[in-house]
């Protein structure tokens, strides 16, 4: 069946009129979703009606962006230098790769005017969306942007313990210091 692409369709219409769903099939996701305060595709794919990759297929034609699947060689390590982690977690976006000036980002939902022009502000370049699953994008997150290290507080932390630096030949006799003292301590 033709979809008219003139009108922007719900996503259960969507759905319906491209025969991917039945209207009652539609219908019984619309309740759980709601009962549970859950978004309709996410309920979906609970439910075994859709799989990840044809609901993005769906969303994305329906938001005009394109779908991914991520996979390993998709994601260039140095473009994760665009957007702080902070603002990857909060807006569930990883960068991809940044080319010609414009740096593509992988996102999970929809985003709204104000986060994209946040998310330019941030990278300093244009950027393009790419839907894709939410678990490939957290994982991604997780995978690039590596372990939470708080550098300030590390820092703070450093101070208040007033760790000293010294030369590297001090440092072999502090620790033989260091040692005598922890053995002539008795626990």
């Amino acid at each position: 069946m033709a979809v008219d692409t003139k009108r922007k369709y719900k996503l259960g219409e969507l759905l319906v009129t491209s025969g991917k769903l039945t209207q009652e099939q539609v219908d019984a996701a619309l309740k759980r979703s709601r009962d549970a305060g859950m978004m309709l595709g996410e309920t979906l794919i609970d439910m075994g009606l859709m799989k990840s990759v044809d609901l993005l297929r769906m969303v994305g034609n329906q938001l005009g962006l394109p779908s991914v699947e991520l996979r390993a060689g998709l994601i260039d390590p140095e473009s994760v230098n665009f957007i702080p982690k902070e603002k990857a977690h909060y807006y569930g976006v990883i960068p991809m790769f940044h080319v010609d000036g414009r740096l593509t980002l992988a996102t999970s939902r929809a985003l709204s005017i104000f986060d994209f022009d946040d998310l330019e502000r941030l990278a300093e370049c244009p950027i393009q969306l790419v839907l894709c699953d939410a678990p490939a994008v957290k994982q991604a997150i997780e995978k690039y942007y590596g372990s939470d290290v708080n550098i300030d507080g590390l820092l703070n932390s450093i101070e208040r313990n007033k760790v000293e630096i010294v030369e590297e030949s001090d440092k072999t006799e502090q620790i033989g210091e260091i040692s005598e003292i922890r053995r002539s301590r008795v626990w």
